[in-house]
Order: structure tokens, then C-alpha cells, then sequence
């Protein structure tokens, strides 16, 4: 099995502290930005027929795309991050793991597009039950389209599982809780796609798994430095956390 690089060079360490602060701010942009389409359209209805819509609906949906937006690209952070921190030890299947995790990105920015068209309508036509059909539409667009996204994020959870992979406990334990989060997504975005509503869903129990490397990311980064030929020797347990 692949253990991931143990030095703590440059390279390495900047690669782990950049994962590990996207991850990190990502986490509260996803607090603030996270959404229920049931919610939001029970407030939306709200509205009144020929009148502007309801303030709370407008502002959601912005907040929506704006942070959205900026997750998507958080994520590439992390991807290049994670790319710098095992490209020395299985550079291919290193370069297959953060690629997902791009192309997921790249997707989660084009469903973002659904939200954006939605917000564009609450801000340039009244309210009605036409405008809220259409806008509700675009929302319900934005899930599917997220759930074929999180095909790609589930792939890069499971090769990333397999990268952390060694003899220690920490990372065990960590690469059996990344594999477990990607197979978590992954029922998710099937059940998503089959039916309009999941009975159940794993992401809040798969989640804590990123919450784990994201705290081993930052220890990784704040191990210090190992210089010359001393890395060769440190190199079981440079990154032991």
C-alpha cells in the first residue's frame, strides 16, 4: 500500500497548510451558505402576486451563489494542495485524485449556474406563480446537477482514502473515514438522482471524515522542518500527527 510523502520539505508542508486553510474556510462558508429547497420555497410563497419578491428569498439565493462560487474554488486550492502533498510518492495516482476533485469543481460551478439564473429572476420580475415555477425549476436543476457532480468528489475521496493509507493508526484510521465519506457521497448523489426526495442521507455523518483530514492537513503543516540527509531517517514519521 501507498503511504503518503514523509518529508516535511517546502513542498510538502505548503501543499498541506493550503489544503488544510481552504478546508478550513471552506467549512464555514458552507455553514452560511447551505440551503433547503423546501424552506426557500415555503418563503417564497410568501409573495405577493404583481409585487416585487420577498427580501429574505433574494438575499438567500445571492448569498447562495456567492459563496458557492467561492467554495468551487476552494476546492481547487485543496486539489492543488493535495496534488503538492503526494506527487513525490505516487505522482499518477496522485494527479487522478486531485483531477476529480477539479472536474467536480468545475461542474459544481456550472449547476451553480441554475441558482444563479433562479436569482436573476427574483430580482428582474415579479412575483407570481409563474416566476416562483420557474425559479423553483432552477433550484431543483441545481441539486441534480450537483448529485452527478459528487460522482467525481466521491472518486476523489476513495483515491485519496487509498493515498493516506499506511502503517500507522492515524492514518488507518483517516484513509477507512475518507474511503467511507466518498462511498457515503457517492449513495447520496445515486439516491438523489433516483428519487426526487432521499428518505436518508449520509453526508452529515460522511462529513466528519473531511473534518479529520482537514485537522491532519494543518498538523502536517505545522510539523517542522527536517533538513539534509536528517529526512531520510525522519521519514516514518515525519507526518505523524
Amino acid at each position: 500500500m501507498p503511504v503518503p510523502d514523509q518529508t516535511t520539505s517546502p513542498s510538502v508542508r505548503l501543499g498541506a497548510l493550503v489544503a488544510g486553510l481552504a478546508y478550513l474556510l471552506m467549512t464555514a462558508l458552507a455553514i452560511a451558505a447551505a440551503f433547503d429547497t423546501d424552506a426557500l420555497s415555503r418563503l417564497a410563497r410568501s409573495g405577493i402576486d404583481g409585487e416585487a419578491w420577498p427580501a429574505d428569498v433574494t438575499s438567500r439565493l445571492l448569498i447562495m451563489v456567492i459563496g458557492f462560487a467561492v467554495i468551487a474554488l476552494l476546492d481547487v486550492a485543496i486539489a492543488w494542495g493535495l496534488y503538492r502533498l503526494f506527487k513525490h510518492r505516487r505522482r499518477r495516482l496522485a494527479l487522478a485524485m486531485s483531477g476529480m476533485r477539479i472536474i467536480y469543481a468545475v461542474l459544481f460551478l456550472h449547476a451553480l449556474t441554475h441558482v444563479a439564473g433562479a436569482l436573476e429572476i427574483t430580482r428582474s420580475a415579479p412575483f407570481d406563480a409563474g416566476t416562483l415555477a420557474v425559479a423553483m425549476g432552477g433550484l431543483e436543476r441545481f441539486e441534480r446537477a450537483w448529485d452527478i457532480a459528487f460522482f467525481f468528489f466521491s472518486t476523489h475521496l476513495i483515491l485519496l482514502g487509498y493515498l493516506v493509507y499506511a502503517r500507522t493508526l492515524v492514518h488507518r484510521t483517516l484513509s477507512v473515514m475518507l474511503v467511507i465519506a466518498g462511498l457515503g457521497y457517492l449513495a447520496d448523489s445515486t439516491i438523489g438522482l433516483a428519487m426526487n426526495k432521499a428518505p436518508f442521507v449520509f453526508a452529515p455523518f460522511t462529513f466528519v471524515g473531511e473534518m479529520a483530514l482537514m485537522i491532519w492537513l494543518l498538523a502536517v503543516a505545522a510539523r517542522p522542518g527536517v533538513a539534509g540527509d536528517d529526512r531520510q531517517h525522519s521519514a516514518q514519521s515525519a507526518v505523524r500527527p
